[in-house]
């Protein structure tokens, strides 16, 4: 497959530049986000968006954050 259709060669490439390390926060930042839905017990419904799970339909809540 002619893969230059799709990519540009680098010397032709006129858009922005973004520093590597601008990407590397955005996958920490990613990262710490969805590790917190994994691992918080409420999935973070209620420990860090406030929601009330100890009401009707808590567990629902619970499972959709996770």
């Amino acid at each position: 497959m002619n893969w230059s259709r799709f990519f540009p060669p680098a010397e032709k490439y006129a858009g922005p530049k973004i520093p590597y390390y601008f990407l590397v926060l955005i996958a920490i930042v990613s990262t710490v986000r969805s590790l917190i839905h994994m691992f918080f017990p409420d999935g973070g419904a209620g420990a860090i968006a406030g929601i009330n799970v100890s009401a009707e339909g808590g567990t629902n809540i619970i499972a959709i954050f996770g």
